[in-house]
């Protein structure tokens, strides 16, 4: 009985607020949720470009790095060539495709 008087008090009150709310209101909360799987595309999509613009920077930085420091940069790649020769010694492997493997390898 105390329950019905409390709630009897304040209906007035509440019937105010529901009105005070548009039906629209309702309509977007409930087009804007998203399931988990949609959420789960969502942030592959944007981690996959997030790679894709990171990739281009490490090229952009490594080439500058190139350019700056030619005798490191040379030193490197013979050191990658030795290494890959060194892998790849046992199957007779021409020059030229070792040079093709190690420009594949820093286009990847």
């Amino acid at each position: 009985m105390a329950f019905l008087q409390r709630v009897s008090r304040i209906a007035p009150t509440l019937r105010s607020l529901s009105a005070q709310r548009p039906a629209m209101y309702y309509i977007s909360e409930r087009s804007v949720t998203f399931s988990d799987r949609e959420k789960g595309e969502e942030l592959v999509h944007f981690r996959k470009e997030d790679e894709k613009l990171l990739r281009k920077l490490l090229e952009k930085v490594k080439a500058q790095a190139d350019k700056v420091d030619t005798k490191e940069a040379e030193d490197h790649a013979q050191s990658e060539l030795s290494k890959l020769k060194s892998i790849l010694g046992n199957y007779n492997v021409a020059e030229k495709d070792l040079k093709a493997l190690m420009d594949w390898k820093h286009e990847a």
